[in-house]
């Protein structure tokens, strides 16, 4: 019998509980799970302003990474594709039990909809 990776517990319980919009990256890799978001833009002069767009909001995942004390498990970056810029929290989930997977995924959804940059008005709701 194929037992389920935790990245894999981590992608379901979001994908099950939460739409999409309030993420738009979602993958996992064994015991990682990665959610975030996607920043685009056809015009490629407004690249400047959508990398400090995600380094803001980067920025604004770490701070609440820390205060949630889950820093020793989570971390967010900055990454780029060809067509598009990606923001997320990345979460190594080895020593964790299937319930505190399904909380760490809430806590970092929330994470996540505090600084929707896809919300009406874009950036940080704080």
């Amino acid at each position: 019998m194929d037992t389920i990776s935790k990245g894999r517990m981590f992608r379901s319980h979001i994908e099950s509980r939460y739409p999409f919009g309030e993420f738009a990256l979602i993958r996992s890799r064994g015991n990682l799970g990665e959610v975030g978001f996607v920043l685009a833009d056809e015009d490629a002069e407004n690249w400047p302003s959508l990398y400090r767009e995600a380094w803001e909001i980067a920025s604004y995942f770490r701070l609440r990474i820390k205060e949630l004390g889950l820093d020793n498990i989570a971390m967010a970056g900055v990454g780029r594709d060809l067509d598009f810029i990606t923001v997320s929290i990345v979460v190594d989930m080895s020593a964790l039990e299937k319930e505190e997977i399904e909380k760490i995924a809430d806590q970092v959804m929330g994470i996540l909809r505090e600084a929707n940059p896809y919300n009406k008005g874009g950036g940080i709701n704080e």
